[in-house]
């Protein structure tokens, strides 16, 4: 692997940990957007800023579920079709 390919991958391994590390501070963070946005739309634009908001927390916590298992690329080598 290339260098860069290496420090890209050294610095997503580790924002993934520190994000693993504050899901509390993530969670309250996407909130607080989430509430701002609803502010400055004057509620108009709720129920797209709540669907929004549940995605993102969903996604944080797809994020974490996945955490620690091979990647993508890597999984697929390791699947055995059902026969």
């Amino acid at each position: 692997m290339s260098g860069f390919l290496a420090r890209a991958k050294d610095a997503a391994e580790k924002a993934t940990d520190a994000a693993a590390d504050h899901t509390d501070k993530i969670d309250t963070g996407i909130d607080k957007v989430a509430d701002l946005a609803d502010k400055a739309t004057g509620g108009k634009q709720a129920d797209k800023i709540d669907a929004v908001q549940v995605k993102a927390h969903g996604a944080r916590s797809d994020r974490e579920a996945i955490r620690g298992r091979p990647h993508r690329s890597d999984r697929s080598r390791q699947l055995t079709p059902d026969c």
